[in-house]
């Protein structure tokens, strides 16, 4: 092996394991992926192997740099420049070029293997996000969930349509129905629990409504309502993904903290305006430790 054949195939493998390993968070790892890309183009063009095959990996690493680019715009500069609504449809083009480049011609069966994994990791975000509603606060969390399970779909029958045009299916049905059913098990494990159950509580007897909203649902004021108990308490229950959050009560249209919880956050010094603080820990623990 001279080499030329060397080196491209050294960026064609390193590639295809950053664009895998990228795939395991499709927003963050954006950028990974797109390294990943780039590496692959450049071992096609190094190893020279063929133009059909070199202009589909360089388009490919076109098509992702338009849709990682935009993407990553907004998050640095999102504070001092909006782009154009336009620029959020580009978005989409980088995972859908992702699962081609993973199924695609040329792609060796590895990562066709690998590829039905992620495929199935996909679909296993859609499902989390439909167990824990309330764990995931973004508005449009499950619209993104539904559009990665979709290119989990198209990933996994990329890919078995490309195996199956090298593999018996006597023993490659059973293997993908497995790795589907073992990814479906494993979210019901403790492990991959990522939210716990919640209990707001405040007395306010004169209130007439009062509802709790924090950083773990962009301060959304009319999301949760507590209900009035006896006494003239207020409560409610929900579940917050892990982590620390900062929330307030709003009561009769006014805010207010959390006066039996001790740790706060002043929002505007000297002025007496506070948020409360709390740290979801796992394992049905609940801590006021900011």
């Amino acid at each position: 092996m001279n080499a030329r054949r060397l080196w491209s195939r050294i960026l064609f493998v390193a590639g295809m394991i950053a664009m895998l390993v990228g795939a395991l968070d499709p927003l963050e790892g954006s950028l990974l992926i797109l390294v990943g890309s780039g590496m692959v183009a450049l071992g096609t063009v190094v190893g020279r192997s063929g133009r059909r095959q070199i202009a589909f990996r360089v388009g490919l690493f076109i098509i992702i740099s338009i849709g990682v680019g935009p993407m990553w715009v907004d998050e640095w500069l999102g504070s001092f420049y909006r782009p154009p609504t336009g620029w959020t449809i580009l978005d989409v083009t980088y995972p859908l070029a992702w699962s081609v480049s993973i199924w695609g011609p040329g792609s060796p069966r590895w990562v066709q293997w690998v590829g039905i994994l992620s495929g199935l990791w996909y679909l296993a975000i859609l499902v989390t996000v439909l167990m824990n509603p309330t764990g995931f606060a973004g508005p449009d969390s499950l619209e993104v969930a539904i559009f990665i399970a979709a290119v989990g779909l198209l990933t996994i029958g990329g890919c078995i349509y490309r195996l199956m045009k090298r593999t018996t299916l006597r023993w490659f049905l059973p293997v993908v129905v497995a790795l589907g059913f073992a990814t479906v098990t494993v979210l019901y494990f403790p492990f991959f629990r990522r939210t716990e159950s919640v209990t707001f509580r405040i007395a306010a007897p004169a209130a007439r409504q009062v509802y709790v909203a924090g950083s773990f649902n962009h301060w959304n004021s009319q999301q949760y309502p507590l209900s009035k108990q006896p006494q003239g308490h207020w409560q409610t229950t929900i579940s917050l993904p892990l982590g620390r959050h900062e929330y307030a009560f709003l009561v009769d249209s006014e805010w207010v903290h959390d006066v039996n919880n001790p740790n706060k956050v002043q929002l505007q010094p000297p002025l007496q305006i506070f948020n409360s603080v709390i740290n979801v820990e796992s394992q049905d623990s609940l801590s006021f430790k900011r």
